[in-house]
């Protein structure tokens, strides 16, 4: 039982496994083969645990920032890692203009500048990859260098940084979604919606 286990990665279930235990003269009852595979596969996990745990934020370190697409409309989010202050503007493109241009606006409204600023692989910023390293553009360094601040990427494998942006602009998603429901509108009901958000996530304490 333990090979087929370590096998499977912990993930066999004691239904298909019983007739091999059967076969290679396992005579008990089938309910006390279920209570033992269980058994075998928590062992398993906890000997082969593979040492995730949720990102650790320190104040003033990380701005998270990332793009969201709703209702037709380009959404940036922006949110400090540590005490999850929110930053939402809304756009008609995600250009390297207009991104920067954001990340210099919620630096006036936090009042400073952090260590870094982590975003997803978004292709206005990025000016390549060199060994699953993405190079930043030459006009996103030369942003970063007049504030004084590291541009920092998230890597494909470590999922605890990228669950931050995309909680960041999913919480914001979700709460249109609510008032102004998934289909695209016209350009007056898409406005009136975008200060509709604003105000209730305002009003939640997600915006500042």
């Amino acid at each position: 039982m333990a090979e087929r286990v370590e096998r499977s990665h912990g993930r066999i279930t004691a239904k298909r496994l019983l007739p091999v235990a059967r076969a290679a003269g396992y005579e008990g009852s089938a309910r006390n083969f279920r209570r033992l595979v269980p058994t075998a596969k928590t062992q398993w996990r906890r000997d082969h645990h593979r040492g995730r745990r949720p990102a650790v934020w320190a104040p003033g370190d990380y701005l998270v920032i990332d793009w969201a697409l709703i209702g037709g409309l380009h959404m940036f989010c922006a949110v400090l890692a540590f005490s999850r202050w929110r930053f939402v503007r809304f756009a008609t493109n995600e250009t390297s203009t207009t991104t920067l241009g954001f990340i210099a606006e919620a630096f006036d409204e936090i009042g400073g500048v952090p260590n870094k600023v982590l975003a997803d692989r978004m292709g206005c910023l990025k000016g390549g990859v060199v060994a699953n390293v993405v190079v930043p553009t030459p006009a996103h360094v030369r942003f970063a260098t007049h504030y004084g601040f590291a541009p920092d990427f998230c890597h494909g494998a470590i999922r605890n940084r990228k669950g931050s942006w995309r909680t960041c602009a999913g919480t914001r998603s979700r709460i249109w979604r609510s008032r102004c429901g998934p289909k695209p509108r016209s350009p007056l009901v898409v406005t009136t919606c975008s200060w509709m958000c604003i105000r209730r996530t305002w009003r939640a304490g997600l915006v500042r």
